[in-house]
C-alpha cells in the first residue's frame, strides 16, 4: 500500500519543479510605462531597448511598438519585432512598393490629413498643394495598393489600425537623420 503522505510529498515536489521551470522560462514583462508626461531624458526612455537587448540573440533584434488614438477615438496598439539575422537574409525588395508609396510629399500630406480625420477624396482635394480630385485619386490608389489606406462605404478612406503605428514610425525615422 502507498503511503498517502509519501504520495502527497512526491506530488508537491513535482509541482515545485514545474513552477521552478515555468519561472525560469518566463519572459519578464517590461516595466509599466508612466502615464502622463513623456520621460524628460534619454535614460528614462530606454526601458524598451533594455528589455529587447535582454531577449535578443545573434546580431540582435529590432522592434516597432506604439499606441495611437485616432480622431474618432479608436485606439490602435501594435508591435512587431524581428531578429536582425532574419531581416538581413530576407528579400528587401518586397518592401519596395510599401516604401515607395510613402516617397511622395503629396501622399504623405494625404496620409497626415486622413489620420487627422479627413477621409473623402473631395475633402482631401481641398488641401493646398495636393491637386485636383483626379490627382488625389491617383495617390489614393497607390496608397491603397500598398496597404496604407482602405476604403470604407461612401468613399471614405482610413488608415487601417495595423498600419497606423508603422506609418508614424516611418515618419519618425525620416525626421531623425
Amino acid at each position: 500500500m502507498v503511503d498517502p503522505l509519501e504520495s502527497l510529498s512526491a506530488k508537491i515536489d513535482a509541482l515545485a519543479r514545474r513552477v521552478e521551470k515555468l519561472e525560469s522560462d518566463r519572459i519578464e514583462e517590461p516595466p509599466q510605462v508612466r502615464v502622463g508626461a513623456l520621460a524628460q531624458n534619454h535614460d528614462d526612455n530606454i526601458w524598451a531597448l533594455e528589455w529587447l537587448k535582454a531577449r535578443s540573440q545573434g546580431s540582435g533584434a529590432v522592434m516597432i511598438v506604439g499606441n495611437v488614438v485616432a480622431p474618432e477615438g479608436a485606439a490602435a496598439s501594435w508591435q512587431q519585432d524581428a531578429d536582425v539575422d532574419d531581416l538581413l537574409e530576407s528579400d528587401w525588395s518586397q518592401a519596395a512598393e510599401c516604401l515607395s508609396a510613402l516617397a511622395h510629399p503629396v501622399r504623405l500630406r494625404i496620409l497626415q490629413a486622413v489620420i487627422r480625420g479627413r477621409s473623402t477624396a473631395k475633402e482631401l482635394a481641398e488641401l493646398d498643394g495636393v491637386g485636383s480630385v483626379g490627382q488625389v485619386y491617383h495617390h489614393l490608389r497607390a496608397l491603397t495598393a500598398a496597404g496604407w489606406l482602405t476604403t470604407k462605404a461612401g468613399g471614405a478612406h482610413q488608415i487601417p489600425a495595423p498600419r497606423r503605428v508603422p506609418l508614424l514610425v516611418a515618419i519618425l525615422a525620416g525626421e531623425h537623420r
